[in-house]
């Protein structure tokens, strides 16, 4: 990261720190505590809701931080052709209450127990819309070691409806085989040819292309499974928190009129080492000799997450995320 986009941060890290402690903010209940049922249920499905977790107050007044977001930006955050909402990345670099958002300690109570330590924020995503998404596994884009440090947390904004695409998931997803990069090369063997050159930059052109036959290999996988796509029903101020091998993605958009307003964060674990999409794509087979991302790591009243410049603004369909 240069020194001036450090350098650019400074009053905005002093003033969060200041309400940090003179205004601080929680989100979750602070004496929930994840019950032998709810741990019993991620091992066997691969996620867990908790209802009703997130105060409806704090989301109207996060909802109106977001408008006012977009429409100081609202070149890069509108679909020029839909007039829709664009996904906002890492919103909770700008917006402090999104960051607070994402720190919801009834998930970080929970994640504590799944990683067996600290839960570090690295990420979110912000919607207006149903992403209409894939079926995809989130531990393709954000590999770690330990394989399970890493999860999604998906917050609902507003009660969800079944026609405006709902996030949906696999059930049970997490136990199968886990696929890799290889598993998918294996049967485009002239996509494999050409991985053999071992590129040491990253290509990121390549990487789509093996993406997209790890994509074409995972539906094949649902298909031969008749796997079921559950949609995640939420009400406002639920949250849905799911395994990194499970399989999800967004149900189609049957009523476009219809918002789905949520925001997404991921966590890894603190001691994890993580790797790219990049990394898991074109290099999956030698991560050994591939260094692990260096997150600047932060804290705010102990809560440790990736330090971030600012938001970041991209078209729907740009990247892959989910949700």
């Amino acid at each position: 990261m240069p020194d001036h986009a450090y350098a650019r941060t400074v009053p905005r890290d002093i003033k969060w720190a200041v309400a940090d402690r003179l205004r601080p903010v929680w989100v979750g209940d602070p004496n929930w505590r994840p019950s032998d049922d709810d741990k019993e249920h991620w091992r066997a499905h691969g996620w867990i809701l908790i209802r009703n977790s997130v105060d409806h107050a704090a989301i109207d007044r996060l909802k109106a931080e977001v408008q006012t977001y977009r429409e100081r930006h609202r070149t890069v955050t509108t679909n020029a052709t839909t007039g829709e909402g664009l996904r906002i990345g890492l919103l909770h670099a700008g917006i402090r209450l999104a960051r607070e958002m994402g720190f919801n300690h009834q998930a970080r109570t929970f994640l504590r127990w799944a990683f067996d330590e600290d839960p570090v924020l690295f990420g979110s995503l912000t919607f207006d819309i149903g992403s209409e998404q894939e079926p995809h596994i989130d531990a393709a884009f954000f590999y770690t070691q330990p394989e399970t440090s890493m999860a999604g947390v998906w917050t609902a904004f507003e009660d969800i409806h079944e026609q405006s695409g709902p996030l949906f998931y696999v059930d049970g997803s997490h136990k199968w085989p886990r696929l890799k990069a290889a598993d998918a090369l294996a049967e485009a063997p002239e996509l494999k040819a050409r991985l053999g050159a071992r590129p040491t930059e990253p290509d990121r052109q390549l990487s789509d292309e093996v993406y997209r036959a790890y994509s074409a290999k995972l539906e094949r996988v649902l298909t031969e499974r008749s796997a079921v796509k559950s949609p995640a029903m939420l009400d406002k101020g639920d949250v849905f928190i799911w395994h990194p091998w499970l399989v999800h993605g967004g149900l189609p958009r049957v009523n476009r009129d219809l918002t789905r307003r949520s925001m997404v964060v991921h966590y890894i674990g603190a001691s994890a080492r993580m790797w790219d999409q990049d990394s898991f794509f074109l290099r999956g087979d030698r991560l050994d000799q591939v260094p692990a991302i260096k997150h600047p790591i932060r804290k705010s009243r102990g809560r440790p997450y990736v330090w971030h410049p600012a938001p970041v603004n991209f078209s729907m369909g740009n990247g892959h995320f989910e949700a």
